[in-house]
């Protein structure tokens, strides 16, 4: 499990719900899962800046979200910073609920 970070259109809302939906990954051996996962949000640090109401202005929210990711090579991976792990779709709770009644 690692935890990544989400992007999002400018000024988008993050949802409180993700369906991380996985994607190729270019490393032989590690495969993402599909799973759901609360979006956790916290501030981001910003260089310091001459006055507030710039720094005020630049801050912006830091989204993340856990991605199951399995290792199916024998050996240790190491994933880089920047690979995309996966496409974060909104998931809506009464929907979610919905779908676990009827089993």
């Amino acid at each position: 499990m690692v935890i990544g970070k989400l992007e999002f259109e400018h000024k988008q809302e993050p949802p409180p719900l993700v369906c991380i939906e996985h994607t190729h990954i270019p490393i032989k051996g590690v495969l993402p899962a599909r799973a759901l996962t609360r979006v956790e949000c916290s501030p981001s640090k910003t260089s310091l800046m001459t006055s507030q109401v710039e720094h005020m202005a630049a801050r912006s929210p830091n989204t993340s979200a856990y991605v199951m990711l399995v290792n199916f090579s024998d050996q240790t991976l190491t994933v880089p910073k920047s690979t995309v792990l996966g496409r974060a779709e909104e998931a809506l709770e009464p929907l979610i609920d919905k779908i676990n009644q009827r089993k």
